[in-house]
């Protein structure tokens, strides 16, 4: 049974690119959640959330205990259809087999976008 999943999981990240299938992998192998974070060009709440949250070497670390991180951009990167973003950014919090637990439509600042993913994290790390 369990491989017939694995089997279907697989099957299912194959039609996705832009790291999402090895994404979807590792989280199952580390027992993590993966964190789509989604931007376009010229967005200045995306250069924000870029600065502010994954360009802190300290903020950067705790992520990656939890979670792996996906980084798509809008125009460039095929953006998989159960994953639509309405606002820049726009991250989405999955689990390994592509289910959305939560998602942060917009700029939230540092602080409190680091509480919210924690929140998170703490809620669904029982179903690891």
């Amino acid at each position: 049974m369990l491989k017939a999943s694995l089997a279907i999981l697989i099957a299912a990240i194959s039609l996705f690119g832009n790291g999402l299938r090895e994404a979807f992998l590792k989280a199952e192998k580390d027992k993590k959640l993966i964190l789509v974070e989604i931007s376009k060009e010229n967005c200045p709440y995306c250069v924000a959330l870029e600065r502010e949250v994954f360009e802190d070497a300290e903020k950067l670390k705790e992520i990656k205990k939890r979670y792996v991180i996906v980084k798509l951009k809008k125009g460039k990167d095929e953006i998989p259809s159960f994953l639509k973003a309405k606002y820049y950014p726009y991250t989405y919090l999955l689990k390994s087999d592509g289910t959305v637990v939560d998602e942060i439509p917009g700029f939230l600042k540092s602080s409190d976008f680091m509480e919210f993913i924690e929140e998170v994290y703490k809620q669904e790390k029982k179903f690891l």
